[in-house]
């Protein structure tokens, strides 16, 4: 029972934190402005050309752009993954130190 209150304690805490991110989005500080999208003209067999060209310098810039947020990101969460963890494990750890000193004093009073 203990434990499905600790998990529901940390589950709830956790939440509004999620929200709070999905609400003002999260943007990476590290790579750089996103490469727009380019403009196609296919009216010609010139602009057509030029078209190609551009899609696929988007393409490459896109791909750079996209590596580093996805390596930005991971690096985030990897830090908040290990930061909420020592965080929970210390809230665990002060809910089993209550657990042990209440069933310590339980079987004392039981005598």
């Amino acid at each position: 029972m203990m434990r499905l209150f600790v998990f529901a304690l940390l589950t709830v805490s956790v939440l509004p934190a999620m929200a709070q991110a999905a609400d003002t989005g999260w943007k990476p500080s590290k790579c750089g402005a996103e490469p727009s999208a380019p403009a196609i003209d296919l009216s010609n067999y010139a602009k057509y050309g030029e078209s190609v060209k551009k899609v696929n310098q988007y393409q490459k810039d896109a791909q750079t752009y996209n590596t580093c947020v996805r390596n930005e990101a991971k690096t985030e969460m990897d830090a908040i993954s290990k930061s909420a963890a020592a965080i929970q494990k210390g809230i665990w750890d002060n809910f089993s130190k209550y657990n042990a000193a209440f069933k310590e004093a339980e079987s004392k009073t039981k005598k």
